[in-house]
């Protein structure tokens, strides 16, 4: 490791430089490794598109949508069918626990003339559907986003290409409406992303007024005007952060940690993009802000004393308790790349899954796919390999008894840490 190093953090306004951060190698990780991991597999029936939902507590469902279907295994009982989907399924999104589903699919795409039929449905993890909406869809319109809330439950949709929020309740015909960005100048190619925070039964959301524009002169002009709302489940705004950011790459919120994550882009030149990670309380309040990483994943503990970034070039662990970046991993090799990661409480831990990505028969398919587990000193612990090539993303979930969960698109790998 190399001592001595440098870091500026951000928040409340000041600017801290932390002494001694490490900044671990791929040949640094190969330390001592003292956790044993052993691997358990189950198939799953069919070929999965997307998973939806991974169970990470006792009693929670799993979640995961195929060509044709919507799949639930509930605890102790077999895979079934909750909706049948005939292909046109286009977005997915579960409650926090996996409760209720949303599913919305096209029953007619939209033509330049003509504008198509999206439904709108909401189902219980035991099959049950709650209520479905048919909304129209114009041409070259983007998708929404889609976030369900645990209480209630409702659904919630995002429309970034107008700034607005729908949120939909079962029974009720008519969505509740919140519009973002009223009376404010609104520009072409915007982004929105939702979040529910269920212990506030609030909807996080993180929108932009317009794309981002490196070349422009004015720091205003660079602007994307993003900001953080927070709404209450009948559309009412409860109030607005504005986000400093050239540009917005992901948003996440963590309920376990309650925390918020925005990825961020700045320009100190045009052709000099330096992303970066701004992390917040879930009602707003600044806690560290971490450059040189796109927040693709992230994952926390609930004490905040240990969490993960990741992107497909680096992993960076941070105790956001003490606001101090612990180290950071970088791919090995070009065609290495970081598939998901997340965080363990015992042994305080970073696992992240890694695989070489390469083109072969006309697709991306990810060989190799790895687990490694580095501890908050950047020693890796231990690590272990998957027997097989994988042809989707894979999802690697840390389960409330100290295990992981690795769903790939045909198995659910489960791997077992043991000192």
């Amino acid at each position: 490791m190399k001592s001595g190093a440098k870091q500026a953090f951000r928040f409340a306004g000041l600017t801290v430089v932390v002494l001694g951060l490490a900044f671990v190698t791929a040949h640094q990780l190969r330390g001592s490794k003292t956790l044993k991991l052993s691997v358990q597999v189950q198939t799953v029936p069919e070929r999965i598109q997307t998973w939806v939902y991974a169970a990470r507590n006792s009693g929670e469902p799993d979640v995961a949508a195929t060509r044709t279907r919507v799949l639930v295994r509930l605890p102790g009982k077999p895979w079934s069918t909750v909706s049948r989907i005939d292909s046109s399924a286009v977005k997915f999104a579960a409650s926090a626990g996996g409760e209720f589903v949303a599913v919305l699919r096209y029953t007619q795409r939209p033509r330049p003339e003509v504008p198509g039929t999206l439904l709108l449905e909401i189902y219980k993890a035991s099959g049950a559907l709650l209520d479905r909406w048919s909304l129209p869809w114009e041409y070259d319109r983007p998708l929404p986003a889609v976030a369900v809330f645990r209480q209630g439950p409702k659904v919630a949709l995002g429309w970034a290409d107008v700034g607005a929020v729908q949120i939909f309740t079962p029974g009720q015909t008519r969505p509740a409406t919140a519009d973002l960005f009223a009376g404010d100048e609104y520009g072409l190619e915007r982004s929105l992303y939702l979040a529910c925070n269920d212990s506030t039964n609030e909807l996080l959301v993180l929108a932009t007024r317009r794309a981002a524009n490196p070349t422009a002169g004015d720091t205003a002009e660079r602007s994307s005007g993003a900001a953080l709302f927070w709404l209450t489940p009948d559309g009412t705004i409860l109030r607005k952060l504005p986000v400093e950011a050239e540009a917005v790459s992901a948003f996440h919120f963590d309920p376990v940690s309650r925390v918020i994550v925005v990825g961020g882009t700045d320009f100190p030149a045009p052709d000099r993009p330096l992303p970066f990670a701004e992390i917040r309380t879930a009602d707003g309040q600044a806690l560290t802000r971490v450059e040189r990483v796109t927040p693709e994943q992230f994952a926390s503990t609930a004490d905040r004393h240990l969490c993960v970034l990741a992107d497909p070039s680096r992993a960076v662990a941070v105790d956001l308790a003490q606001r101090l970046e612990l180290w950071r991993h970088t791919r090995e090799t070009e065609n290495r790349s970081i598939l998901d990661a997340t965080v363990l409480n015992s042994p305080a831990s970073v696992a992240f899954l890694s695989a070489d990505v390469l083109f072969q028969n006309n697709r991306f398919v990810y060989s190799e796919p790895t687990v490694s587990v580095v501890d908050t000193k950047g020693h890796e612990i231990g690590s272990t390999s998957l027997p097989e090539t994988l042809t989707t993303r894979a999802e690697l979930v840390a389960t409330a008894d100290g295990k992981l969960r690795i769903l790939t698109q045909n198995r659910i790998w489960t791997v077992l840490l043991a000192q």
